[in-house]
């Protein structure tokens, strides 16, 4: 996914003929993969989460205690402050290169938090080909930019670009489309704080 605003430099549609910027105008109006996963998050929020209050509650009492635990080493209990903010809508909106929508976040969250149950296990292992996808491009990314780096230098590339320390540019977090699974990791509660009651009801 390429958003225009995330675009350094020119307008990738420069580079390419009539016929071809036609074509990328038009895919660009349609759904991305991202805008899917979205959705499809926002529908696993609302089918298992029927009482939010409840969702809530639940989430926050597991995350006190797990932060709370004074039996293991600070840096091995959870964040407080960051857990707090994810909990209400205000304060998730304020997350620095947030993109996920407050539902479709906790639809994540639910899925990974609860990876090993049957009725998450399918949804988690498609959080992990989103990843997968993020990584290989990324990769990709990184492999073109040093070949580039070593035929072209610091010249000009096609299309008019700035070559090198264009390419480099797009190597960055911030073009990372799932970069908030890769965060999740974060919020991923222990087992031993999770033996009581779920936040959640298998409809």
């Amino acid at each position: 996914e390429t958003r225009e605003q995330d675009q350094p430099g020119k307008d990738y549609k420069d580079a390419l003929n009539t016929e071809q910027s036609e074509v990328a105008k038009d895919s660009e109006k349609g759904d991305t993969l991202f805008s899917v996963a979205e959705t499809w998050l926002k529908n696993v929020f609302g089918t298992y989460v029927r009482d939010r209050v409840q969702y809530f509650n639940v989430l926050s009492e597991m995350m006190k205690t797990w932060a709370e635990d004074t039996t293991m080493e600070e840096h091995h209990r959870g964040n407080k402050e960051a857990f707090d903010k994810i909990l209400k809508e205000d304060t998730y909106e304020t997350i620095p290169d947030r993109r996920l929508t407050f539902e479709a976040f906790h639809g994540a969250l639910l899925i990974s938090l609860y990876q090993d149950e049957p009725e998450f296990q399918s949804a988690y292992h498609t959080i992990k080909l989103f990843m997968d996808i993020d990584s290989l491009v990324s990769k990709w990314r990184h492999t073109h930019v040093l070949m580039v780096h070593r035929m072209l230098g610091k010249k000009t590339g096609t299309g008019g670009s700035s070559g090198y320390d264009y390419l480099k540019r797009t190597n960055q977090d911030k073009y990372r489309v799932f970069m908030e699974f890769f965060n999740m990791g974060a919020y991923l509660i222990p087992e031993d704080y999770k033996r009581g009651e779920k936040p959640y009801s298998v409809p």
